[in-house]
């Protein structure tokens, strides 16, 4: 190969490499110009769908998102919005999803309240996490019940109180010291079991009120809550710390199927290892603690349909190895 052929070679080469560059280039500008025309004339949002929504309108869920028609669906930060909405108490997840080359999709899953405590004279609602989802007004369960249960009671005590006075002198000073030594007894402090039955005839709030609000939402009793404000979280003391325990027992209802939340009256935390909860109002389901609680479900489901739902009883599943139905005078 002479001097002049190779001169050629490397001149076609070198236009060749120049190409490559000018087209690589070229792409490279219009891959460019295409984002930029995408982030602001094309992909801008003209439909926006809300689904899953009961609590809110879509307008007050676009609202606290920041979104907007005509908002470009790749320059929104998706992290930030469905932060944003979740600030709304009843918002429990978002899924945003763009649907090229106009449509913004979002997907709501709404709390739902799960227990009620009282707080500052009000019910506060609060999810299975203890959040506060609203303030309900407490209203009377059946006030006319009441007022016709109250002559009864005072009619019953007038014999009461003839059957002592009847009674003869020792009798009655022996009762009297005996009421004396309960009363010292309960202000020195008392035995354990004493205080826990005395803790247990205490009146409950549930007994006469109830949150008005739509369908039944069960009592929390065992915990205490201070001052609150919706979108909080319940705390517990150290001693006394049941942060997992009602989400733990409201999963394990939603996947048993047969027995429903919706029935459950009464959730009652009195120990870590001793969670009872009233179930149809008749039944007291003693779990004990939560271990294997899916298992304690199922059977206490078991042992329900063995021995119907209509009777007041104890059903106790607190040791899976044995299981027990007691049914309770009335």
């Amino acid at each position: 190969m002479n001097s002049v052929e190779r001169y050629y070679q490397k001149k076609k080469r070198r236009k060749k490499k120049a190409k490559v560059l000018f087209f690589t280039l070229l792409f490279a500008l219009f891959l460019l110009s295409l984002a930029i025309l995408s982030m602001t004339v094309f992909f801008n949002a003209d439909t926006i769908e809300v689904e899953g929504n009961t609590r809110y309108s879509a307008d007050e869920i676009l609202e606290i998102g920041g979104l907007k028609i005509g908002q470009n669906l790749f320059r929104l930060d998706k992290f930030e919005v469905i932060d944003q909405m979740k600030t709304l108490p009843y918002i429990k997840e978002v899924t945003i999803r763009r649907k090229l080359p106009n449509t913004l999709k979002i997907d709501v899953v709404e709390n739902q309240p799960v227990v009620w405590v009282e707080c500052m004279g009000q019910a506060a609602l609060m999810n299975e996490e203890y959040r506060v989802l609203e303030f309900a007004e407490l209203i009377p369960i059946d006030p006319e019940a009441q007022v016709q249960e109250e002559p009864e009671e005072e009619k019953q005590e007038e014999p009461a109180e003839e059957e002592t006075t009847s009674e003869e002198e020792p009798a009655a000073e022996e009762a009297d010291g005996e009421q004396e030594e309960e009363q010292e007894q309960e202000a020195s402090g008392g035995l354990v079991i004493e205080e826990t039955l005395e803790e247990e005839e205490k009146p409950c709030i549930a007994d006469t009120k109830k949150p008005a609000v739509e369908g039944n939402v069960p009592f929390l009793k065992g915990v205490e809550a201070g001052e609150m404000k919706v979108g909080d979280f319940l705390t517990f003391k150290e001693e006394k710390d049941y942060t997992d325990f009602l989400k733990t027992l409201y999963e394990a209802f939603t996947r048993n199927g047969v027995l429903e939340w919706g029935e459950v009256t009464r959730v009652y935390f009195k120990e870590r290892y001793d969670i009872t909860l009233q179930y149809r109002e008749k039944i007291t389901i003693d779990f004990g603690t939560l271990d294997r609680v899916e298992t304690k479900l199922e059977l206490a489901e078991y042992l329900l349909e063995q021995n119907g739902y209509g009777r007041q009883a104890v059903v106790d599943v607190s040791d899976t190895e044995r299981v027990y139905f007691r049914p309770q005078t009335e």
